[in-house]
Formats: structure tokens, C-alpha cells, sequence
């Protein structure tokens, strides 16, 4: 994982969205519920509101009802954010509705 001071070199434009993001394991089981702050088309700036474990690679659901969702790779961290890199577009699956304990 990279530093934060290393994410300010990108590759394309990101825009400021905020919008809810549900991240999960890639087995669809839920991790937390966040907002973006800002996505391009190879990441995304993610706030969290606590202190938790993600794993190197997860998804990441960028709509309300489950429709866009993006395999990301965790790039770097801060207190409070993270940045992920897109790996791909996937087919998007329910997720759950209960949060898995931290």
C-alpha cells in the first residue's frame, strides 16, 4: 500500500461525488457503509467513520439499489479516508443488509 502523499500523482481527472458506497467482502459479505468523496475512472477517495480492517482487495457499491459496483485494490490510508484503485467492473449481486462486526 502506498502512502497518502503518493496519491496525488493520477492518471485521470476525479470528480467530487458524494454519494453512499457500501463496501464488502468480494464473497458479497458487508463490511461497513460509507461516502465517496471523490471518483475517476481508476479509483476513488472513500471516508470511513472508524477504525477498520479492510482487506488488500474488496468491492465496492456505488449506487443505491446495488447496480454499479467496482472490484477495488486498497492503495493507501489515512485517518478518516482511504483511496482505492478500480480493478474492474463486476456483475453486481445483492448485499447484505446487516454490517459485519469490526
Amino acid at each position: 500500500m502506498q502512502s497518502a502523499t503518493n496519491h496525488r500523482t493520477r492518471q485521470s481527472l476525479r470528480r467530487k461525488l458524494k454519494t453512499r458506497v457500501i463496501v464488502t467482502q468480494e464473497s458479497g459479505e458487508r463490511i461497513t457503509q460509507t461516502h465517496t468523496l471523490d471518483v475517476s475512472e481508476a479509483g476513488a477517495k472513500i471516508t470511513l467513520d472508524q477504525a477498520i480492517d479492510l482487506p488488500d482487495q474488496f468491492l465496492i457499491t456505488l449506487s443505491e439499489r446495488g447496480e454499479v459496483q467496482r472490484l477495488c485494490r486498497l492503495v493507501w490510508r489515512t485517518t478518516g479516508e482511504i483511496g482505492v484503485r478500480f480493478i474492474q467492473p463486476v456483475q453486481p449481486r445483492p448485499v447484505a443488509r446487516t454490517a459485519a462486526k469490526a
